[in-house]
């Protein structure tokens, strides 16, 4: 009985573990050595260059400003994104009058598929679009077609990542509160504790393993933005808005140069398994998992 559940456990599998190692997996390895070859994606032949394809990266000014725009973006999205979805979390985990709608509407536009809302925030971000609408209330911004301006793209992209998925990390976060005893929070407010030093000295460090599983899923996300690049911008104005990803798109499928496209996949996979190392390494310093 044991040996024909382990078979129709891997019978189960095998679609999906099929799936994964032809379109994850073997492209995963391959970029390896496509990486050291000059491979034209036409006639499906190449040769040897070794490491010419990365020293070319190194010289290649664009992708030095890609690096510099990724770092950005993940920056700009990973810490307001986190710093809403606990508040917005810690707000809806109170007892509120209709709470359950409040969780629907801040969690619907993770639903929305990215290119539908990359169109729409294309509207609300031309010159008389309802962003201006907004902050012409408040500050002398009149017609900023913030899209079409080197300084306005990346901060657009930046705000239109944020909406989109500040309703999933409040899931997250919501979840990680409801894990947490509600025993020990009225033991502190007894003991004369307020509702800040509550939420600095018990919920925060108890709620530390979601925001450090967060805090890896939004940098890992970050690294990888490219539709709303692609939809909204187009890597510009100039390249005002290239990232490392999409610079390997330019590469690899815009130019043809396959070698560079495969270097460039190589460099993120490093980077990220280093930046999740960093992150793993620190965790155990700051991630509290009992008081």
């Amino acid at each position: 009985m044991r040996r024909g559940e382990t078979l129709l456990g891997w019978a189960l599998l095998a679609p999906v573990l099929v799936l994964l190692g032809a379109f994850v997996v073997a492209p995963a390895v391959l970029d390896f050595p496509l990486s050291l070859m000059h491979y034209d994606l036409i006639s499906g032949s190449g040769h040897w260059v070794g490491l010419a394809n990365y020293a070319t990266l190194a010289r290649d000014p664009i992708f030095w400003e890609a690096v510099g725009h990724t770092l950005q973006l993940a920056l700009g999205t990973t810490v307001p994104m986190l710093a809403f979805a606990v508040v917005f979390g810690l707000l809806l985990n109170r007892r509120l009058r209709g709470r359950a709608v409040y969780r629907t509407v801040l969690f619907a536009p993770y639903v929305v598929p990215l290119v539908a809302s990359s169109i729409a925030w294309i509207w609300m971000l031309s010159g008389h679009g309802f962003v201006n609408y907004v902050l012409g209330a408040v500050l002398p911004v009149r017609d900023f077609a913030w899209l079409d301006s080197s300084a306005g793209a990346l901060p657009a992209i930046m705000l239109m990542t944020v909406w989109q998925f500040v309703g999933y990390y409040t899931v997250l976060v919501l979840s990680g509160l409801q894990h947490i005893p509600a025993e020990l929070a009225e033991a502190a407010r007894i003991d004369g504790a307020g509702e800040i030093r509550v939420a600095w000295s018990i919920v925060l460090p108890l709620l530390s393993p979601t925001l450090f599983f967060c805090v890896v899923v939004s940098v890992i996300a970050s690294f990888r933005v490219f539709d709303q690049i692609y939809v909204m911008t187009g890597g510009g104005p100039g390249t005002a808005t290239i990232t490392l990803v999409f610079y390997l798109y330019q590469q690899g499928f815009a130019f043809f140069n396959t070698g560079a496209g495969a270097s460039v996949s190589v460099l993120l996979l490093v980077t990220l398994m280093g930046i999740t190392w960093l992150q793993l390494r620190m965790a155990r310093r700051c991630v509290t998992y009992e008081l």
